[in-house]
């Protein structure tokens, strides 16, 4: 074997393996379990009618514009916090604005949770044990995405 049919060997085989590797990344697709909407997830694990899926975009429609206002409050009050940071720093505002971020924070956990207890009220008793399953993905289904 010469150099050169030694050489052509070696790129056949980096080309070969090059493909085999693209094909096995792009073919290998990740399970869908939760890459649809948490909608579509809670209405298909909980096998909603349709009479069902009518209250819960009601129920979606009212949560996110609360959440939508706590948020808004949490940024706003964010901004204060910050903005104490220059001239003029204050302890007792600082103090104030974190607690105040604290409630907030804890407010908006609150409206989540009722929001799934009011999903689990919306569930026939056959369907309650699908939500209890359900329950246990709840926060992996609902994991904050990638950072801005």
């Amino acid at each position: 074997m010469n150099k050169n049919s030694f050489f052509l060997w070696v790129i056949v085989c980096l080309v070969i393996t090059n493909v085999v590797a693209l094909v096995l990344f792009f073919s290998n697709k990740p399970s869908r379990r939760f890459h649809d909407k948490p909608r579509t997830i809670i209405i298909e694990r909980l096998e909603f009618e349709p009479q069902q899926i009518k209250v819960y975009d009601q129920l979606i429609n009212v949560h996110r514009q609360r959440i939508h206002q706590l948020d808004a409050q949490l940024r706003k009050t964010k901004g204060e916090l910050f903005g104490t940071l220059g001239s003029g720093y204050d302890p007792q505002i600082k103090d104030s604005l974190l607690n105040q971020l604290t409630r907030l924070q804890l407010e908006i956990e609150e409206q989540h949770l009722h929001h799934f207890l009011d999903i689990k009220n919306l569930c026939y008793e056959g369907q309650l044990g699908a939500f209890d399953s359900l329950t246990k993905d709840l926060a992996f289904i609902f994991r904050p995405g990638p950072p801005h």
